[in-house]
C-alpha cells in the first residue's frame, strides 16, 4: 500500500487548481468590466437626456431680438457654435432671467454651456456623449421651408432641428425638433 503522493500526481493537482483559479479571475474580470460599461452608458444616457431637456426648455423659452439665434460656421461650413438667448433654462421657465445658451464644439467634443444674465446663478457646462459637433436648420412660417441661417432678429423661427454628428458626420441620436415660443402670424 501507498502512504503518498508522487510528484507527477501533485504538479498536476496544482496545474488543474491553477487553470481552475485563472478561469474563475478572468469569469469575474469579464463581470466587472462589463458592469463598467453599463454604468458609463447609463451615465451617458442621463447626460443626453439632460442636455436634451435644457436645449428642449430654452428653445421653447427662447427670446426675440437681435443676436438670439446665431450659427457661426466653419470654413468647410460646419457649425462651430449655435447661441441663442432663453428664458427657460432654470425654473420657473418663462420667468427667470435671461440666458445665454451655447452648444459649441471644441476640441472633437460638443459642449452645452448657459450663462446668466444674473450673477447669483452659476454658469451650467454638459458635454454631449459621442458628439462632436452639430448641424442646426430652422423653419419659418409654413411657405418658407428650412433654411440653415436665421436672418430676422425681429422673430423667432417657429421650428428649430438640431441634428448630433460625430467627427466623421454620422448622427450619434436623434434629431431634437422643437418649437420655438409662439410667435404672431406664425
Amino acid at each position: 500500500m501507498r502512504r503518498a503522493f508522487t510528484l507527477l500526481e501533485v504538479m498536476i493537482a496544482l496545474v488543474v487548481g491553477g487553470v481552475v483559479v485563472l478561469l474563475a479571475y478572468a469569469t469575474l474580470q469579464g463581470g466587472t468590466d462589463v458592469q463598467a460599461r453599463l454604468a458609463r452608458a447609463g451615465e451617458d444616457e442621463g447626460t443626453t437626456a439632460q442636455l436634451r431637456t435644457l436645449l428642449g426648455d430654452a428653445l421653447r423659452h427662447a427670446l426675440p431680438g437681435g443676436g438670439s439665434m446665431v450659427v457661426v460656421r466653419d470654413a468647410r461650413d460646419r457649425v462651430d457654435s449655435f447661441a441663442l438667448v432663453t428664458r427657460g433654462v432654470m425654473p420657473p421657465h418663462g420667468a427667470s432671467a435671461a440666458w445665454r445658451v451655447a452648444l459649441v464644439a471644441r476640441d472633437g467634443a460638443l459642449r452645452l454651456q448657459a450663462t446668466s444674465g444674473e450673477a447669483t446663478q452659476p454658469p451650467l457646462l454638459v458635454l454631449a456623449p459621442g458628439a462632436a459637433r452639430v448641424d442646426v436648420r430652422f423653419h419659418g412660417a409654413p411657405t418658407e421651408g428650412w433654411v440653415r441661417e436665421w436672418r430676422d432678429s425681429l422673430r423667432l423661427p417657429a421650428l428649430v432641428e438640431l441634428r448630433f454628428l460625430d467627427d466623421a458626420g454620422r448622427e450619434t441620436a436623434a434629431p431634437l425638433v422643437m418649437r420655438t415660443a409662439a410667435v404672431a402670424g406664425a
